[in-house]
């Protein structure tokens, strides 16, 4: 829920032209989010939501604030390689989100081959997340050269036409 608020708070700021607040506040949340995580005592295992648990939640968003203010700039100019490596996992999410498990397992056990001992403390969960989101990027590369034909999205998209019109259809077919 406060992602949501805070996605709501940006769209707004960025609709007054006060996004260089959020340009502040976003990298302090973020280092202050890892800082806090590094030198607070590991409590994670004992299940409880605590300052440790908050630690992450703050240096998510500072990244998620980031992120969003990257890709409005991205936006905001026409549409480029970069962004439009990172809108067709948006145009085609279906599919990826049921395949996320699968894929995010054989990439933890490649990345885990690769460098022995690999586990997911900050950078490791950086690389990891990285990792995934240009896989699936490349995935949606080689889906998006055959019209997205062959993905949940499309299948989705088609059964809902039958009832109604579908958006999700007509945006695959673009």
């Amino acid at each position: 829920f406060a992602f949501a608020l805070t996605g709501a708070l940006v769209v707004k700021l960025y609709a007054l032209k006060k996004q260089k607040i959020i340009l502040i506040v976003a990298p302090l949340l973020l280092v202050g989010g890892i800082i806090a995580y590094t030198q607070l005592p590991d409590t994670m295992l004992e299940r409880l939501i605590d300052m440790k648990w908050y630690s992450i939640m703050v240096a998510q968003l500072g990244i998620f604030l980031l992120m969003i203010m990257l890709f409005m700039k991205l936006n905001a100019i026409k549409t480029n390689p970069v962004t439009h490596f990172f809108e067709r996992i948006g145009v085609a999410s279906l599919t990826p989100f049921f395949f996320e498990s699968l894929l995010s397992a054989i990439v933890f056990r490649i990345l885990s081959a690769i460098f022995p001992g690999f586990y997911l403390d900050i950078a490791g969960a950086l690389i990891y997340g990285f990792s995934l989101a240009i896989l699936w990027g490349f995935i949606m590369m080689l889906v998006e050269k055959f019209h997205f034909r062959f993905t949940l999205d499309a299948l989705y998209g088609k059964l809902v036409s039958k009832i109604s019109p579908s958006h999700k259809l007509e945006r695959l077919k673009e």
